[in-house]
């Protein structure tokens, strides 16, 4: 969806929505409630905007790409969760958290015990297409972008299917292994070699979920 920002704020008038934003030479995503922006992000080479800032940027923009999804309530708390965390709230619009529930956060830590088995590259929690935490070697937005796409195509899948929710998911190309897991709100993406042996990597995103 190509348009302005007051235009995807009254599409969404009566829901709860999540926007990936392109455009510009940039990403960024928005979260907003019954027409009201909660959370904002805009990054580029040059600006990393949050909150405020980001939604004044945006407003800005005369015309930029929205990927919307419409949110449950517990894709909601989620989503404010995760905003609040990165520091992407809107204080003004929507004072709904004032805590942020740390249980729900990951560390660099956490990721190390993935990250030290053998033949992974990269570790990555990620959000909506978005980089929370990353460890390895490797272009995490890029990367993230991708596990998100794979993600959504896999609870499609499953859905579809009747097989209810995924816990593991797991892609083997001539390039590489990757893996895909729920991790309390957000999600993991582990990137590994062609040659390396998934069951202790499983054992280890079992152990932290």
């Amino acid at each position: 969806m190509q348009c302005p920002l007051s235009e995807l704020l009254e599409f969404g008038a009566q829901l709860t929505i999540g926007a990936k934003i392109s455009g510009f030479g940039g990403v960024g995503y928005l979260l907003a409630d019954k027409g009201a922006p909660i959370g904002a992000h805009f990054s580029d080479d040059f600006r990393n905007l949050k909150g405020n800032e980001a939604l004044e940027y945006i407003q800005e923009r005369p015309l930029l790409e929205y990927e919307i999804r419409i949110y449950t309530a517990d894709e909601m708390n989620q989503a404010i969760n995760h905003c609040a965390a990165q520091g992407w709230m809107i204080p003004d619009s929507s004072p709904r958290r004032d805590t942020i529930d740390t249980d729900t956060l990951v560390t660099e830590e956490t990721l190390l015990s993935i990250a030290k088995q053998r033949g992974v590259i990269v570790v990555s929690a990620f959000f909506e297409g978005f980089p929370v935490q990353s460890v390895g070697i490797g272009d995490f937005e890029y990367e993230a972008a991708i596990a998100e796409d794979l993600l959504r195509a896999g609870n499609k899948i499953s859905e579809d299917l009747g097989i209810g929710p995924l816990d593991q998911m797991i892609i083997e190309t001539p390039k590489g292994k990757y893996l895909i897991a729920p991790y309390r709100d957000l999600s993991l993406f582990v990137h590994t070699t062609p040659e390396a042996h998934l069951g202790m990597i499983r054992l280890a995103l079992k152990g932290i979920q």
